[in-house]
């Protein structure tokens, strides 16, 4: 069986020694600990490294954000400021707007009186123009004949004149006349006529289209009045001045009516009247059974209140 240290050139053991000192225990301690202490060592370095790089990461980014706050602070001051201005801008623009606004306004207004003055003036201008050179015409009535009871009725004849005593010719002139009994209360009789003529009605007397400045139309009318008509009128004499029926036996006749016309050159094209009221004196009354009441005895009486002119 060979030696052990066969190895050993001097036999003295050495190498094997050697060879064998790793494996002792207590290198194997020795170094085990070596190892343990150069790990933790390690492990305690890196992290002591780790917590140093995410420190300065962390105050880096605590920095950053720190940087980014200030930013944003910085722009919302900005923001701020120039939301404030430009709120002071658009009330600056805002006043002087309603100033220009109130100064047009009220040049507006000015202009407006302005054109209604001038409106006016021109108005008045007109109408003196029309008043200065219109048509107008009067009226004149008489009584042509004795009045007669013939044919069921009374006959009262008339010869009327128109004259226009105006500048200029008087155009689509007509005459309404009616005959009318008084009731003894002239209101009634003023707004019969009132009704009468508040509308432009066919004549029911002859007249013509046109008559000139400074010229007279001459024609006549008859009026018929009836037994019933005078009846009526007793009637209506007795319920105004509240007496009985059957106590009054006379009619009050009145004739009314209006001349109508037109100015050619007005171009309003208003119409124009000479209203017309006049009371027929009968000796003391129309009464039925009379046959004649001779011309002499008979009059007219124009009625001031109803004998206006436009």
């Amino acid at each position: 069986m060979p030696p052990d240290n066969e190895t050993d050139p001097d036999g003295t053991g050495n190498k094997s020694d050697r060879q064998a000192a790793p494996n002792h225990p207590v290198a194997v301690a020795v170094n085990a600990f070596a190892e343990a202490y150069e790990s933790k060592h390690n492990s305690a370095t890196s992290r002591d490294h780790q917590i140093l790089k995410w420190t300065r990461r962390t105050a880096i980014i605590a920095g950053i954000y720190a940087f980014l706050t200030l930013v944003i602070a910085g722009a919302s001051v900005w923001g701020a400021y120039e939301s404030r201005v430009a709120a002071d801008a658009a009330a600056t623009a805002a006043g002087t707007a309603a100033k220009q606004l109130t100064e047009l306004q009220r040049q507006t207004g000015e202009a407006k009186r302005q054109a209604d003055a001038a409106l006016e003036q021109a108005d008045t201008a007109r109408d003196e123009l029309v008043i200065a050179n219109r048509p107008w015409l009067s009226f004149d009535m008489r009584i042509a004949a004795d009045v007669v009871f013939k044919e069921g009725a009374y006959q009262v004849k008339l010869d009327y004149t128109i004259t226009n005593e105006g500048r200029s010719p008087a155009v689509n002139f007509t005459l309404l006349l009616v005959p009318y009994f008084d009731t003894g209360n002239p209101a009634d009789a003023s707004v019969f006529q009132k009704q009468l003529c508040s509308h432009e009605v066919k004549s029911n007397v002859p007249t013509s289209n046109i008559l000139f400045a400074g010229k007279d139309y001459l024609n006549h009318f008859s009026a018929s009045i009836s037994p019933y008509q005078i009846e009526q009128g007793e009637r209506r004499f007795e319920k105004s001045q509240n007496r009985s029926v059957g106590s009054v036996s006379v009619a009050y006749l009145a004739l009314i009516g209006c001349v109508n016309y037109k100015f050619a050159s007005d171009p309003s094209g208003a119409r124009h009247q000479t209203m017309l009221w006049y009371y027929v004196n009968i000796g003391d009354g129309l009464r039925q059974g009379v046959a004649v009441y001779p011309k002499d005895t008979v009059s007219l009486t124009k009625w001031v209140d109803g004998n206006g002119a436009d």
